[in-house]
């Protein structure tokens, strides 16, 4: 007899083997039908029970890692850095562990916006001293999705729309399989990107990851005003 939930989805069988004739056939196939709907209701109820026990548990998981990430933020906005080079590297830093990313980096433009500059790139566990520079002219599709966007997510890096031209060149080499991209803006304008590439199999982005990817462009952002504030008040001494 099969067992239907509420909707009339069959979600299993009750069946019943004897090698002797059945006597009263159809008092025992009523009787079974009963203990069948009553089989599929205990299954459901148990189901529900699962579902509600792991959603809690998500929940409590999700809450766990928003507050863990604020007090890395917090954190991060009471250092005092020593300036722009000293902010960047210990920001990536912090990003990179919370995150658990294999390698979060910091780009800015030049003053015409010619070339995207890395400016510090943490890779496996340790900072990297020779940093890359690309010509925007090469990767107009990237730029393009990250103004209009203002946030690149690609949980399949290597097949994303906006990071075809970086699929040959830069992450298939690296084996870069999944990328978060968020702007770095300051007085409205997009100035810089913070970059997390992910390494091994493809990764989900969460939106508490992207929440605080984005807050860390943020305190970029507020490194960058830090520093043109400390060299006004350099020249008026």
């Amino acid at each position: 007899v099969a067992l239907k939930d509420q909707t009339g989805k069959t979600i299993g069988l009750l069946s019943m083997l004897d090698d002797k004739p059945m006597p009263n056939y159809q008092s025992t196939l009523g009787l079974f039908k009963s203990l069948a709907a009553r089989a599929a209701i205990e299954i459901e109820l148990v189901k529900s029970a699962v579902e509600r026990e792991q959603t809690a548990a998500a929940l409590h998981q999700n809450q766990e890692q928003v507050l863990h990430n604020q007090r890395v933020l917090l954190n991060l906005s009471k250092e005092n850095f020593l300036d722009q080079n000293d902010a960047f590297t210990q920001i990536i830093v912090a990003d990179a562990q919370q995150l658990e990313v294999s390698r979060v980096s910091v780009w800015l433009f030049n003053e015409d916006r010619t070339a995207f500059i890395c400016q510090s790139l943490y890779s496996h566990g340790k900072l990297e001293t020779e940093l890359p520079t690309l010509q925007t002219v090469d990767y107009p599709h990237y730029f393009e999705a990250l103004n209009d966007n203002g946030i690149i997510v690609a949980d399949d890096a290597q097949h994303h729309p906006s990071l075809q031209e970086f699929r040959e060149g830069y992450l298939i080499p690296l084996g870069i399989t999944s990328m978060l991209d968020t702007p770095i803006r300051v007085r409205g304008k997009v100035v810089g990107i913070n970059c997390h590439e992910h390494i091994g199999a493809k990764r989900i982005w969460t939106r508490e990851a992207q929440d605080f990817a984005r807050s860390i462009s943020d305190l970029c952002a507020k490194a960058l005003l830090d520093g043109e504030r400390k060299h006004a008040e350099a020249l008026l001494r």
